[in-house]
Parts: structure tokens; sequence; C-alpha cells
């Protein structure tokens, strides 16, 4: 039987700057399953702040862009929080004929930036990878779905073993 392991609310509020840069602001609240087969959740909440750099060419058939995202986590038994740094490269190509669909590949690597007292997972240095290849389908400019294959390494600190994902994911993507 599978079970929902992980769930996120994230609204954001963003401010473009020019055509290809916007500075972000949000919130965001992580529901992660115990274990593969728990209905008990952890919950994190995090407040965010980011900078996006978008931009494309051939004709805006090739979209590139690059992100980076500060956090201040607040997980549960923690007294400090847990600041973290992320860094997301991702390109986007159209698929020429068929405009509303395209192919999506990313590279994001965590790294944490203070050592929490706390908890020993949660210690400055680099924290998980995830390379990411899916599809995407654009109902309108502000509407997308993107759906595909997510693999996650997780860096764990010593006695735990890293952890390797392979994850079905699937967004949508709303542009007001």
């Amino acid at each position: 039987a599978s079970h929902l392991t992980s769930a996120i609310v994230r609204p954001a509020l963003g401010w473009a700057i020019n055509e290809q840069a916007t500075l972000w602001g949000g919130y965001g609240m992580q529901a992660d399953s115990v274990t593969p087969d728990s209905d008990t959740y952890r919950i994190e909440n995090r407040a965010w702040q980011g900078f996006t750099w978008r931009d494309s060419a051939n004709e805006k058939q090739f979209i590139w862009e690059v992100r980076n995202r500060l956090e201040e986590r607040f997980l549960a038994g923690n007294s400090d929080p847990s600041i973290r740094w992320r860094t997301r490269f991702r390109v986007e190509q159209l698929i020429p004929d068929w405009s509303h669909w395209s192919v999506i590949a990313s590279e994001e690597i965590f790294v944490n930036l203070n050592d929490n007292s706390s908890n020993a997972q949660l210690q400055a240095g680099a924290q998980q990878n995830r390379l990411y290849a899916g599809l995407g389908y654009r109902f309108t400019s502000e509407f997308q779905v993107e759906t595909g294959y997510l693999y996650q390494h997780v860096w764990r600190n010593p006695p735990s073993a890293d952890q390797n994902n392979t994850i079905w994911m699937t967004n949508l993507n709303l542009n007001f």
C-alpha cells in the first residue's frame, strides 16, 4: 500500500525587478511522514526569501533559470531555527509544434549554514542534492503542471547512513 509521505504548501509574493529578475518572500509548511507507512507526520514551518533570474533563448523556446533561496526552518523539538541556502539551476525546452508541452531538467543543492544544537542531522554543510527530469504542460501563461522523476540524495551525519530517494513529483504552478 502506498501512503502520502510529503505535502508542502508554499505561498509567496514576488516583485519583478525587470523581465528577468524577481525577488520573492514566502512561508512554507511541510508535513513529512515519520516512516513511509506511517499516518503520523512531522511538521516544519519556514520563512524564506529568494532571488530568481530567468531568461530565454531561441525565440523563447529554451528557458533557463537560476534560483537562490534563504530559508529559516522551524522544526518541532528544535529550540533554534535551522538556516539553509538553496541554489537551483533549471532548464525548460518547449517542444516544437506542441508549444504547450515542454521537457524540464533541474539540479538543486541545499546547504545548512548553521549548526543546530538540538538535531545532529542539521549541522552546517551540504545537506542534500536533487536532480529532476520531467514534462510540463502550460494551460495558460499563469498555470502550468509539471510531472517527473526526482532523485534526492540526503547526506546524513554518523551514525545515520546517507539517504537516496526516488520520487515521482507533480507540481501545480500558479502565477498571478
